[in-house]
């Protein structure tokens, strides 16, 4: 396993980090969401064939496994971290993939505030229209079988609307399999 290299909310990486290495999003639900992500980034880094960079959304401090791994660069400048998920997904959609994994809510740490993963489900619609208008953008795609209207992002992205079709898996160890296929052209 290479040691794990994870761009964390509003850092932008420096170029000579960036250069030969895939890129992998893992999209999904944070707050509610039971830091899936952790679980995800440690099979990332075990089966990555080659040089590997994991931008993460989750706001990691200090104490937490992951955050030792976090890599430096200069602040994007923003109050919101959405303009750093944007430059990212894009990032990862051409030079690696973007996990989108829909975990079920958490039953011990639930989300406290808002409704459960309603960014995930902004970013699901908005990336499937762009792959309407570009079918060569990397997505691996999968959820917990009872995560709320999975069954519609299921049928969205495999329907007859989206070609080529991506396939809806049922493990997160699935989608990072796929993820890493189509980040390294396996």
């Amino acid at each position: 396993m290479t040691v794990p290299q994870i761009v964390l909310p509003h850092i932008l990486p420096p170029r000579r980090v960036l250069d030969g290495k895939k890129v992998i999003f893992t999209a999904g639900p944070i707050d509610g969401g039971g830091d899936w992500q952790h679980r995800c980034i440690e099979m990332l880094y075990e089966r990555a064939p080659g040089p590997l960079l994991v931008a993460c959304p989750c706001r990691y401090k200090e104490g937490h496994p992951l955050f030792q791994y976090r890599i430096d660069g200069e602040h994007d400048g923003h109050p919101s971290q959405v303009p750093w998920e944007r430059h990212m997904l894009t990032r990862a959609s051409i030079d690696g993939c973007i996990l989108f994994y829909a975990a079920c809510e958490d039953k011990n740490n639930p989300r406290t505030n808002g409704e459960y993963a309603s960014g995930t489900n902004r970013e699901f619609h908005e990336w499937f229209y762009r792959t309407l208008d570009d079918p060569y953008v990397n997505i691996a795609l999968g959820g917990d079988p009872g995560f709320p209207n999975i069954q519609d992002i299921a049928n969205y992205f495999g329907g007859l609307l989206c070609e080529p079709k991506i396939e809806f898996l049922t493990s997160l160890e699935a989608v990072v399999d796929q993820a890493i296929e189509k980040a390294f052209g396996l």
